[in-house]
């Protein structure tokens, strides 16, 4: 780069949110000086998803974003954008989304973010067979990039977390931007974080039933509301019950479940799960991400399943994280009367260091948000190459 125009444009493949806004630290790119756009490629990539989340309805009316109803004017404008411009890339492996990938390559400096990474098994070839039956979307191109040779895109800079995240980088070619997992950023945002109640028993919500990404995917979801819910609700009962405490649903992001007729009994809370996660006693969950707040947080975990669960996409990706967390299989489906909840959530600090290193943060990167970390090392990077930004 022999300049640089301190414009940066985000990719995305989803609707903006005010979540998103955060997450992806646009804010931090607009107190730095930086000018933002954000192009968003949803109706383009995928309009049945669009349309399921009520795309054209936005909870925020955000002046920097742009939705694209063509991909004649998505190529069009950013080929206009400034070379030596920057790219957050938040797009997938879809055939189009690798066009504008690549065409962002060549008009300046792209990064990807790989921090979601989550504790998984490996799978024999009948499995991942099984898997792409019940992904075809994803089946589907994956087939079209080896049919027609499509070359792996090495963005610039790759944004990575745990040790894990960093071990699926190989070989290295993008530069790596050691931060941490999106979510730790509330730890270190959070000036009392040692104020816990401790007052409940929260259920976190993956909208087992009705998640969005069923709709982007193309796939079935991995449980029916007739099963799910009264089986949930017999299951965190007991567990109530066990504990004698109150229990509340941190509902997903995604979720609305005032428009379903099917839902949890208990109090069902939408966008504090942090909050709701650091005053609680107990945790129960099946394999969510937010799970890793839990750890930080040094909270008793309950890892359950239902006999649907088990039989579906998901069933690895629960075993997973009962192995990195050393849990016990609570199926709500066959819950022992006798079976002690107690020893099965005891919080050992050993296993969750390990989490933590593995999937959340390495020892000795930054405590810094992970947009400080990301901007802090583009800007040095361009100061050793241009010697003044």
């Amino acid at each position: 780069m022999i300049g640089v125009s301190k414009n940066v444009t985000y990719l995305i493949g989803s609707p903006l949110s005010v979540r998103d806004y955060n997450r992806y630290g646009v804010g931090e790119w607009i107190h730095r000086g930086w000018n933002v756009r954000v192009f968003d490629l949803t109706k383009i990539i995928n309009k049945n998803f669009w349309d399921h989340v009520n795309g054209n309805n936005p909870t925020q009316d955000f002046s920097f974003l742009t939705v694209f109803e063509t991909a004649e004017d998505a190529i069009n404008e950013i080929k206009k954008i400034q070379t030596n411009s920057v790219f957050i890339d938040l797009l997938g492996e879809k055939i189009f989304e690798r066009k504008c990938s690549a065409l962002a390559k060549q008009k300046g400096k792209t990064i990807k973010l790989n921090l979601g990474c989550i504790p998984s098994q490996p799978h024999n070839i009948f499995e991942k067979i099984q898997r792409g039956l019940w992904h075809p979307e994803v089946l589907f191109q994956f087939l079209v990039r080896k049919l027609f040779g499509y070359k792996r895109l090495h963005p610039d800079y790759i944004v990575v977390g745990g040790l894990n995240s960093e071990q699926q980088i190989k070989p290295f070619r993008s530069k790596l931007i050691k931060a941490h997992n999106l979510d730790f950023d509330f730890i270190l945002n959070d000036a009392n974080s040692k104020d816990l109640s401790n007052n409940h028993i929260l259920f976190i919500d993956e909208d087992a039933c009705y998640h969005s990404d069923y709709i982007n995917l193309g796939i079935t979801p991995c449980a029916t509301p007739k099963n799910y819910f009264p089986t949930m609700n017999k299951g965190l009962s007991k567990i109530g019950a066990a504990f004698n405490s109150e229990v509340i649903v941190a509902a997903h992001p995604s979720s609305d479940y005032k428009k379903r007729p099917n839902s949890f009994k208990f109090p069902v809370i939408k966008g504090h799960t942090y909050n709701l996660i650091k005053d609680a006693k107990l945790i129960v969950a099946h394999g969510s991400t937010s799970l890793q707040l839990a750890v930080l947080l040094r909270k008793p975990i309950l890892l359950v399943t239902t006999n649907e669960l088990e039989k579906s996409f998901s069933a690895g990706t629960y075993a997973a994280f009962r192995s990195a967390l050393k849990k016990p299989l609570i199926n709500f489906d066959n819950l022992a009367i006798d079976q002690d909840l107690v020893s099965c959530s005891y919080v050992y600090n050993e296993i969750y260091n390990a989490y933590i290193e593995n999937y959340i943060k390495q020892k000795n990167t930054p405590m810094k948000t992970v947009w400080e970390i990301v901007v802090d090392e583009l800007v040095n990077d361009l100061k050793h190459e241009l010697g003044s930004i």
